[in-house]
């Protein structure tokens, strides 16, 4: 009874280990999926933050080229006022009254003069923009460029004709009082 009542309690030990262990495997195989999916999961999150990382290092060079660019376009810009003079005109108007209007004049890229034109003041403000044109425009001969634009929200809505006329009687008159030099002209002292 001794030594037979020993064994067979090892192998009902044994016997009943196995459910146990069968348990402790499913769980052990839990855990090492799980840990897999996560693993995966992380992969996939490294590779968005790495896709976001070199999309934004797309775009801030983007954006240091555009800021370059600009750069040397307002070099340009800046450097054009000694050949060249640019006068921007820009009008806007109230659609609900369009006898009061705005202008707006910038000469060479600097601060910009605002007039307010109503019917009771038309006339003295065209020629207050005459002369504000005709102080402003540098006297080293360069010819005039002139930019036309109307700055009213709607796009169907363009500049008042009547101002578009007025301005360009400004710029006619500037062009014809300016004295034109050709190219003949400066080489024939040669």
């Amino acid at each position: 009874m001794g030594s037979g009542d020993n064994s067979r309690s090892i192998g009902k030990l044994i016997i009943d280990l196995t459910p146990l262990l069968d348990v402790v495997l499913l769980i052990l195989f839990i855990v090492l999926r799980s840990m897999s999916v996560e693993r995966s999961e992380l992969t996939v999150q490294e590779k968005n933050i790495e896709e976001r990382e070199n999309r934004l290092a797309d775009e801030i060079a983007s954006a240091e080229a555009e800021r370059d660019s600009v750069a040397s376009q307002l070099k340009t810009y800046e450097n054009l006022g000694q050949y060249v003079n640019v006068l921007n005109i820009y009008s806007a108007y109230r659609p609900s009254d369009p006898r009061y209007r705005t202008v707006y004049v910038l000469i060479n890229a600097e601060e910009p003069a605002q007039y307010e034109l109503s019917p009771d003041n038309d006339k003295e403000k065209w020629s207050e923009i005459r002369s504000y044109i005709e102080e402003n425009i540098t006297e080293t001969g360069a010819p005039i460029v002139l930019s036309i634009q109307s700055i009213n929200r709607d796009e169907n809505e363009k500049m008042l004709y009547r101002d578009e006329i007025a301005i360009k009687e400004i710029y006619e008159e500037l062009i014809f009082d300016t004295k034109i030099t050709t190219y003949e002209e400066e080489n024939a002292d040669e």
